[in-house]
This record gives C-alpha cells, sequence and structure tokens, in this order.
C-alpha cells in the first residue's frame, strides 16, 4: 500500500476545513491568494501523510484555470 485512503481523506478534509469559508488572504502562512499558493500550501499538508506526493492540482471552475505543483527540485 502506498497510502493508507483514510488517511489521506481526513488530511484532505483538514486542509479542505481550514480554508472553507474564509478570506484567502487572511490565511496567516498562504501569502497572496493566488492559485500557486494555495497548490503550495495544500502541497505542505498533504506532504507528511503522503511522502511520495507526485502532484497537487487546483482548479477555478469558474474560468477553467487549472495549476499544478509537482514540489521542490532538490536534486539541483
Amino acid at each position: 500500500m502506498i497510502v493508507d485512503l483514510g488517511v489521506l481523506e481526513a488530511s484532505m478534509e483538514e486542509a479542505r476545513d481550514a480554508l472553507d469559508h474564509r478570506f484567502l488572504d487572511e490565511i496567516n502562512d498562504l501569502g497572496p491568494a493566488t492559485m500557486e499558493n494555495l497548490s503550495r500550501w495544500i502541497w505542505d499538508r498533504l506532504l507528511p501523510v503522503v511522502p511520495n506526493l507526485f502532484k497537487v492540482s487546483v482548479h477555478r471552475d469558474s474560468s477553467g484555470e487549472t495549476c499544478c505543483y509537482w514540489g521542490e527540485d532538490v536534486s539541483a
């Protein structure tokens, strides 16, 4: 098993709850409320639970835009 889906779902729910019904500009460790920062913010919360995390994607339904974050390149 790569990851326990129950643990992953709980971590995703935690991240979602931290963002739900809040002004994104008021979340201290998010920075400017951009899709890029949101992708990284979610990545930072899921990585401890999913150490082999490959990608986080955020999609904006209203415009059809998507932003993906693949983590830091530490091999350079």
